[in-house]
């Protein structure tokens, strides 16, 4: 049994919304495309395996322990470096079925010396989890693995050196995309300082939930170290002309498409994350940028 004969269809419930109220920002329909409490991608229980011919992707978590295995070992580098307090809290956002956070205690347990007894791991899940349960001021690590190339992302078109939004509109009972003017000055800001290069019909993605995410962390975290696995850029690689057809990509049954209308509510939906722009968020609230590695 798949996700989707078990809840219902929800693209049938946006176009009516866009047909009452007038097209969307891609973000919003990204958002119920994946988070809709009735029928999102993220929000219905994955009864699939990810290795298997009916998933749609499979993450480094449940291709092997060994990447679990070694972020444990990265957070007792953490609890050194902070002085080996008694209590160390390991926050994961974005926890999805809680692979990671076992693989990740189980490691810690073998490493021996006091950093397993101090270790205090919570998993937080926006699917199964509130809000208001995630602990405040701790001293530790906030840390995700492919969470911020899920949040909704706005979608922008070049068009004669000017930034036009790309909505989600209706034509014939289909949902299609219609330029239109950004809906929010920082959409243009992050893209401007490019633009000068980037060729005409040139599209991309900006994703403005960074801010909210990273006053979230600023909360959690009083004193420790971000730790963000992502698929990404920097902004200059980001925004270049050759990506000029954007990071957006859809994921159903192990097949890649650019395609964000097809399987709505039933494929994954990703988008590269721009990392200049983490750091900006994570600076305003107080960090400080340590760095940036591949996972290779």
């Amino acid at each position: 049994m798949t996700s989707s004969d078990s809840y219902p269809d929800i693209e049938p419930r946006i176009r009516e919304r866009i047909e009452s109220d007038g097209p969307i920002t891609f973000a919003e329909f990204m958002n119920e495309a994946l988070y809709d409490d009735d029928g999102g991608y993220y929000t219905r229980p994955r009864r699939i395996r990810p290795i298997s011919p009916g998933g749609d992707y499979f993450t480094s978590p449940s291709s092997h322990p060994a990447f679990g295995a070694l972020i444990a070992v990265q957070l007792r580098d953490f609890w050194e470096l902070l002085g080996q307090p008694e209590v160390f809290d390991a926050v994961e956002l974005g926890s999805g079925d809680g692979t990671l956070a076992q693989d990740v205690v189980d490691y810690a347990r073998l490493l021996g010396g006091d950093f397993p007894e101090t270790l205090s791991y919570t998993e937080f899940d926006r699917s199964t989890s509130d809000p208001s349960d995630l602990p405040v001021g701790i001293t530790g690590c906030v840390l995700s693995n492919e969470l911020l190339d899920a949040f909704p992302v706005h979608r922008f078109l070049v068009d004669g050196k000017a930034i036009l939004e790309l909505y989600v509109g209706v034509e014939n009972g289909v949902l299609v995309e219609s330029a239109g003017p950004v809906s929010s000055p920082e959409i243009t800001e992050r893209v401007a300082p490019f633009v000068s290069d980037l060729p005409d019909g040139y599209r991309g993605e900006v994703n403005l939930g960074l801010r909210a995410w990273a006053d979230r962390v600023a909360v959690i975290l009083e004193r420790g170290y971000v730790l963000t696995i992502d698929y990404g850029e920097t902004a200059p690689e980001l925004y270049r002309p050759g990506r000029s057809e954007g990071s957006l990509r859809a994921y159903y049954r192990h097949t890649l498409s650019q395609n964000p209308f097809q399987h709505v509510g039933d494929q994954d939906l990703t988008a590269h994350v721009d990392f200049s722009a983490v750091d900006v968020e994570l600076d305003r609230t107080g960090f400080e940028a340590l760095g940036m590695t591949t996972q290779t």
